[in-house]
């Protein structure tokens, strides 16, 4: 019932935000609907737009080690689960942001409702926007950095916003270094995707003066994921349908078969990186 409510109370709430860029634009009126958010939360649970949902989160959370009191700051931090997870269970302070105006108004209203009070939203282009030297003990960023181009000057960024031994954490769409398909460039194109190999993710990683930096492919198990994910939505494909629509169900369907297709082909790989101030 919340996110039903949710889906037809928002509209007022974004007229507190006057200003848009085209690409915040692209996001809330093509990829990041209203519609569609409540379709992938229907997909991955409670609060949640990114694949694995709750599980997943949790797992790439065990790699930060959190301490009680930390700051957090959560780049893409979509409707706000991993925000709202974060401060929950780690009495963490989370700052979660976010370009898309849906997103966020939900976040809000979610926090609202569930009467968070160390959790906080801004709306903005992270690679814009800056904060404080020394403001975050953690800084997590899950499939954002696909959508910035300058990568070098957000590292950057990154680390002048970390505490000393401040911890970093990039979860995201990798390509390989192969010549890409007309299939391939025309999907990042579409999404506005600037993707790198992972090597070369790496080296950008290490001109922002990180330290200890980790590297783990684990496109085989996001396909594990992706394939489970299209099975439980095919199990439930009525209730899906009558909650959405037929044509929604085949977007996704379709969606996450392609996806498969393009990570068993080596084309797209999603990789995770780990490092510290």
């Amino acid at each position: 019932m919340v996110n039903r409510l949710l889906f037809f109370c928002l509209i007022p709430f974004f007229a507190l935000f006057s200003s848009e860029n085209d690409f915040q634009k692209f996001l809330d009126e093509h990829y990041y609907t209203l519609k569609k958010i409540l379709r992938f939360e229907r997909m991955f649970g409670t609060g949640f737009i990114n694949s694995g949902g709750l599980e997943a989160t949790k797992e790439l959370l065990s790699l930060l080690e959190l301490k009680p009191n930390q700051t957090v700051l959560d780049v893409g931090c979509g409707i706000g689960g991993t925000a709202f997870y974060i401060s929950k269970n780690y009495s963490a302070s989370v700052k979660g942001i976010d370009l898309s105006k849906n997103m966020i108004g939900i976040a809000f209203q979610r926090a609202s409702i569930l009467n968070i009070d160390k959790v906080s939203f801004d709306i903005g282009d992270i690679s814009k926007i800056d904060y404080p030297e020394n403001s975050f003990d953690v800084i997590f960023c899950r499939d954002t950095i696909r959508h910035v181009r300058d990568k070098d000057s957000l590292l950057k960024k990154f680390n002048s916003w970390l505490k000393p031994k401040g911890k970093l954490l990039i979860a995201d769409y990798c390509c390989d270094t192969n010549e890409k398909s007309e299939h391939f460039k025309n999907y990042i194109a579409k999404r506005n995707y600037y993707l790198l190999d992972p090597k070369s993710s790496l080296q950008v990683i290490e001109n922002a003066q990180f330290q200890n930096i980790c590297v783990k492919d684990k496109t085989d198990d996001f396909v594990k994921l992706l394939i489970k994910e299209k099975n439980e939505l095919e199990q439930n494909k009525k209730s899906f349908i009558d909650e959405f629509s037929k044509e929604d169900y085949m977007e996704i369907k379709n969606g996450w078969e392609a996806k498969i297709a393009r990570c068993q082909a080596g084309e797209q790989k999603w990789v995770i990186f780990t490092a510290e101030k």
